[in-house]
């Protein structure tokens, strides 16, 4: 990283260290990421255990694996690879738990910390596409690590990744197979969750809108996008794009202007000034979440496990508000803040373990299972991970699926399987009494 600074940010200071912070107002990343798949780079699947994936090395990697591992790490280097029983899951948790936090010291953190000193801002976002944000393929393994050292969260919209009425998937997509539920329920909530947690971003995250929907896309659909963007927090946009080529130029259209020969282009203007007024509107306070959801990075790196944007979909169809929260907020996080923007009312913190995460780390077991006594209710559902990652099972004080629970413990659902495939229940619990159930 130190490379890439010399090379390019250093003398861009160099040649214009006058406008900075004027003229300059800072540094955009777009889509940085590792990129293990040279054949197939934007494979948005591509996880450890893929055959022929080329993953990030060196020798100060194998000694930070090696300290958190706890033993000689070289010797289950294959798991990364080939699956090998119940090994797998907490050799390829600490690779991914690893590298994620490295990534993020030596890239975003470095430039972002560059960049502050030199008077300018950096913003940018990661390939977020099909759940990729917490893998390795074309992402940097951790959403909310990758974006850590930046002072905006960001995110972009394009190719038809978000369309009215698909809000389930999988559906047809230029790159492939798009899962609408993310795209429509979890994409512009995970950026807007991090502007919410994280204090030098300040509320603010910024969105690239409108880009490579082709001539189909109008001033209606763009309203829509954007409207779809205001409600889940995003206050700041890029418009894509204008393009100075010759008309017709086959790269990325729409184009706003393309040379006059954009009809909608003469009212576009209204359109711009409509989204001005309510990002300023929508910037600048406190966010009020009346739940968190967890993140589900590191339930993924241990075996299979729902996704974020499931309960927070259930969530936004019930007008309950909520942010989407990573487990080193909440690690050691005084309850009932979680930051600097966002305050989670205290007896409305919603902490989960997703149905079918048969593995997860056992820190963060803990800490879950230690909000209640924190006076924050923290509410899981079937069943509970039977073995954590390192393996230590539940404690006994968690309440079982089939008894019934008790305020200030953690809840379970009170009926067995089968059962609606996950409920949020209230805190004093009656049978059968969720605030919602949904999706079987």
């Amino acid at each position: 990283m130190r490379v890439l600074l010399d090379a390019v940010y250093e003398p861009f200071y160099a040649r214009y260290a006058a406008d900075f912070g004027k003229t300059f107002a800072g540094f955009f990343s777009d889509e940085p990421g590792f990129y293990i798949d040279h054949e197939m780079p934007y494979d948005y699947q591509a996880r450890l255990g893929k055959k022929g994936a080329v993953l990030p090395w060196s020798e100060a990697l194998l000694s930070e694996l090696t300290a958190a591992f706890g033993s000689d790490y070289r010797r289950f280097l294959p798991v990364l690879w080939f699956g090998c029983g119940e090994a797998t899951s907490p050799v390829r948790f600490t690779y991914m738990d690893v590298i994620s936090r490295l990534y993020a010291a030596h890239f975003t953190d470095q430039i972002g910390a560059w960049c502050r000193t030199h008077g300018v801002e950096y913003i940018g976002h990661v390939l977020e596409d099909n759940g990729n944000h917490a893998r390795l393929g074309a992402g940097a393994g951790h959403f909310f690590r990758a974006l850590g050292g930046q002072d905006m969260s960001g995110l972009d919209v394009v190719l038809w990744q978000l369309a009215p009425g698909f809000d389930r998937g999988p559906y047809a997509h230029i790159a492939a197979a798009a899962d609408g539920e993310f795209y429509h329920f979890g994409l512009a909530k995970l950026g807007s969750s991090l502007a919410h947690l994280d204090p030098k971003k300040k509320g603010r995250t910024v969105a690239e809108v409108f880009g490579a929907y082709g001539w189909r896309e109008g001033l209606k659909l763009m309203k829509w996008i954007t409207d779809h963007m205001l409600v889940r927090g995003i206050n700041y946009f890029v418009p894509h794009a204008f393009s100075p080529a010759p008309v017709p130029d086959p790269d990325c259209p729409p184009h706003f202007y393309a040379h006059g020969e954009n009809p909608q282009y003469r009212y576009y203007h209204w359109l711009n000034h409509y989204t001005n007024r309510l990002s300023h509107l929508l910037s600048g306070g406190s966010h009020v979440a009346t739940l968190a959801v967890l993140y589900h990075a590191e339930a993924e790196w241990s075996g299979p496990a729902m996704a974020f944007q499931r309960p927070v979909g259930a969530l936004m169809c019930r007008q309950i508000d909520c942010d989407v929260v990573p487990l080193d907020s909440l690690l050691g996080a005084p309850a009932p803040c979680l930051g600097h923007g966002s305050r989670l009312a205290r007896k409305h913190l919603l902490a989960w373990w997703c149905r079918g995460a048969k593995r997860c780390p056992l820190r963060p077991c803990t800490s879950c299972w230690n909000w209640p006594s924190r006076d924050c209710p923290c509410f899981l559902w079937t069943p509970c991970p039977p073995v954590p990652a390192k393996g230590c099972r539940p404690p006994t004080r968690c309440a079982s699926s089939r008894s019934r629970p008790t305020r200030g413990s953690c809840r379970w659902p009170p009926w067995p399987t089968p059962s609606p495939a996950w409920v949020f229940q209230r805190s004093t619990v009656k049978r059968r009494s969720p605030i919602c159930s949904v999706i079987t």
